[in-house]
């Protein structure tokens, strides 16, 4: 019994040595986002936890009035979409660019926190047949997670821990005292 409690326990602490933390990812949404033509940016884009790598991003653009500006069609900007190196940085921001000569720009006013940011006044859309328009404000905030999953190596913890307290509790043996 004793080999037994001792090969699970090695075999637990093997499973949290090898184990690999579990990357959480941030996902942002941009909140209120105008554009000086009265059009609009929607969508998110998510990062890894500690917002060194962009990991995806869905971004509508909705068209404004225009004029004098160019006539912009609604458009979804996504990173599988965009041509490749796309820019980012959590100081700056993103920079991606699209077939057909569309670009897109979200760029922070201060470095991306885990919280947010607001956004630069450089923040722009593209396209070839209208031209370039700008933000007039808009910002980008954490979406707020139900909790994060536990790691890997935080379950082999647990497993062990019960597998050694019950291994424990069964070995324990009744003692008779006489007074």
């Amino acid at each position: 019994m004793r080999k037994l409690v001792a090969a699970a326990a090695l075999s637990a602490v093997s499973a949290i040595a090898m184990a690999t933390p579990a990357s959480a990812a941030v996902v942002f949404n941009l909140d209120n986002v105008k554009l000086v033509d009265g059009g609009t940016l929607t969508g998110s884009f998510t990062t890894s936890d500690d917002l060194s790598v962009l990991e995806d991003f869905s971004i509508t653009s909705a068209g404004g009035n225009g004029w004098p500006y160019g006539v912009f069609t609604g458009t979804t900007y996504t990173m599988a979409d965009a041509i490749n190196p796309v820019f980012w940085t959590s100081a700056q921001g993103i920079s991606a660019k699209f077939a057909g000569g569309s670009q897109l720009n979200i760029f922070f006013s201060s470095a991306l926190t885990a919280a947010g940011a607001m956004l630069d006044q450089t923040t722009s859309e593209t396209q070839k047949l209208a031209g370039s328009r700008w933000l007039t404000e808009g910002s980008v905030s954490a979406v707020a997670g139900a909790g994060g999953v536990p790691e890997p190596a935080t379950w082999a913890m647990m497993i062990a821990g019960f597998g050694l307290v019950g291994a424990a509790m069964r070995r324990r043996k009744a003692q008779v005292r006489f007074a």
